[in-house]
């Protein structure tokens, strides 16, 4: 039922939008797209999945050891049932039942959770990164926009204090009684717990070269299909996009990421239209990449190229 809500309201944002939007000129910005350039698009967001992967691996290997590859194949697989369900959590419960063992399933909750972590991470320092620099080239100010900046300048504060919080709660005899809410307390404490700055640091530059190739992909349609717009400007647009389709409003953010483009498009001084047909086919590119990473995990699962994982376990603190 939910599912099918979520349906519903991704057509009604699509309609909306539609509705809202000069059909001129939008057609006008679509045939200008080539299909040669959208093919490359689409091998540059499959690129992403790359860093992606290992930073998966990276998190998960304590918890469930065993060779890249073999890591690599639950992943592609675990990406493209993410194309199906809403925040991108298909992925995650697929990725959790194939690599659950005796004993090791909280770790690999953790992992999911420290994976999501430094998701949000990226989002949010990205952000600062393409708005400071839209400020600096002398891009049109928004009230809207410089809010949200210090509201996720706060946010980013939370979550580096997170560990502190967690910390000095787990301690608290509130909890003694009701062992749920203590194991939620526990998990999220050690999830936001990373054994050194520098295992934090590989982790967060992961994150933030994939969250680079995606912008990549995205600049370099705008450029082919002749949208003017600012860089530092377009970087804004993605990562707010980004950051809605983490709402479990529509399936895979469809309808809200597009009005998010043609807002703040629009919001920026541009043309909304531009917006919605940028998003229309940059999403497109990604679900196209999506179904390419559930290939290559059939592959591998199917050909035996993943190989075994790696006997015994590996201590987890």
């Amino acid at each position: 039922m939910k599912t099918v809500l979520r349906l519903i309201a991704s057509v009604v944002l699509l309609g909306i939008a539609v509705y809202l939007l000069d059909w001129q000129s939008l057609s006008r910005i679509l045939v200008t797209l080539n299909p040669v350039v959208f093919c490359v698009a689409v091998l540059i967001a499959a690129c992403l999945y790359l860093p992606m992967a290992y930073r998966w691996f990276m998190l998960v290997r304590a918890a469930r050891p065993g060779v890249f590859r073999w890591h690599l194949q639950y992943f592609c697989m675990g990406t493209f049932l993410n194309t199906f369900t809403p925040a991108n959590i298909g992925g995650d419960v697929y990725r959790f039942i194939m690599l659950r063992q005796n004993g090791r399933r909280y770790f690999v909750l953790l992992a999911l959770f420290r994976e999501r972590l430094l998701g949000l991470y990226s989002y949010l320092l990205g952000y600062l990164i393409f708005w400071f620099c839209y400020l600096l080239t002398g891009g049109q100010r928004s009230l809207v926009l410089d809010l949200l900046a210090g509201a996720i300048i706060v946010a980013l504060m939370g979550l580096w204090g997170l560990p502190v919080l967690m910390g000095r709660i787990r301690r608290l005899g509130w909890f003694a009684g009701r062992r749920n809410i203590k194991i939620v307390i526990d998990a999220c404490w050690r999830a936001s717990r990373f054994k050194s700055v520098g295992e934090f640091v590989k982790l967060f530059f992961l994150s933030m070269v994939a969250l680079g190739i995606w912008y990549v992909a995205i600049l370099y349609l705008a450029y082919t299909m002749d949208i003017k717009i600012a860089p530092a400007a377009l970087g804004i647009v993605v990562i707010l996009a980004e950051l809605i389709r983490l709402l479990p409003v529509s399936v895979q953010g469809i309808g809200m990421r597009e009005g998010a483009y043609a807002y703040v498009f629009t919001l920026l001084g541009y043309s909304g239209e531009a917006g919605f047909a940028l998003a229309a086919v940059g999403y497109l590119a990604l679900t196209v990449a999506i179904l390419l990473m559930g290939v290559v995990g059939a592959v591998l699962k199917q050909t035996g190229i993943g190989l075994l994982p790696k006997s015994g376990l590996s201590k987890v603190t």
